[in-house]
């Protein structure tokens, strides 16, 4: 879905991807004068490009657990979502990235260690820099859409329908992950579960806490927005230049 726009009353809905963003761009528009605008998953500063009028706008997205999004996007490109994958252009990362899937029969362990070796970082939110009003839950959207609406000055029409929702995925996202591979996953998604107040089972054990997965998750924030903000490069092939920063990870274990 698009970034949802509404003039009339002066809001923007970020479409992050797999934050129920399809069910609440579609409630939007239907109930709340909400018109989709630009691309599908366009980041914010592609908006303000284009319409530089909503820059004092009221914005709001949502986040959800980092590895809950990882999950359902395996699965996605796994099972060919809605033909998404197939339909797509050969050049696309994530049409590479299922099509390896598809032929290496890749379980969802060997789908981290081949395509998340390195600190998570959601490029998405952090075009944003700060200037949400309000980052919703996935996991409370029940509390959190009310209230971002009755922040709009708008009446709540009703609770949120589900739509697009991934099929052969089980809610228990936390059992897909091996026990072997637990404190890596804890090591590549936990600057961001740090920074949204996520956190992982305590079964697993403490967190492990690095110096140099912190760093990198800052250096590739920090690029993006530099890029963005100072240089005028459109925060999505931003993203692509945080190369770089990998370079602090090369050699890490898998623990």
């Amino acid at each position: 879905m698009a970034v949802i726009v509404s003039h009339r009353h002066r809001y923007v809905f970020l479409a992050i991807p797999h934050t129920a963003c399809t069910a609440i761009s579609a409630e939007l528009c239907e109930n709340y004068d909400g018109e989709p605008v630009l691309h599908k998953h366009a980041w914010y500063d592609e908006l303000l490009a284009a319409q530089p009028d909503v820059a004092d706008y009221y914005v709001f997205c949502t986040v959800r657990h980092p590895l809950d999004v990882v999950v359902t996007s395996y699965f996605r490109q796994k099972t060919d979502h809605d033909g998404r994958f197939s339909g797509a252009e050969a050049g696309d990362r994530r049409v590479r990235q299922a099509q390896e899937i598809a032929a290496l029969d890749l379980d969802f362990g060997a789908y981290i260690e081949r395509f998340h070796a390195h600190t998570y970082v959601n490029g998405a939110i952090t075009s944003l820099n700060g200037r949400a009003d309000r980052v919703m839950r996935f996991e409370r959207l029940a509390e959190d859409l009310p209230a971002a609406i009755a922040e709009i000055g708008l009446s709540f029409v009703r609770p949120l329908p589900k739509k697009n929702d991934t099929a052969s995925r089980s809610s228990d996202f936390w059992s897909y992950v091996p026990a072997e591979l637990r404190g890596h996953v804890m090591r590549v998604f936990g600057p961001a579960c740090r920074e949204w107040g996520y956190g992982f089972p305590e079964d697993w054990g403490p967190a492990p806490s690095s110096w140099r997965d912190d760093l990198e998750y800052s250096l590739a924030q920090r690029t993006i927005r530099l890029a963005s903000n100072r240089l005028g490069i459109a925060s999505k092939r931003a993203s692509r230049l945080v190369a770089p920063t990998r370079v602090l990870t090369m050699g890490r274990k898998l623990a």
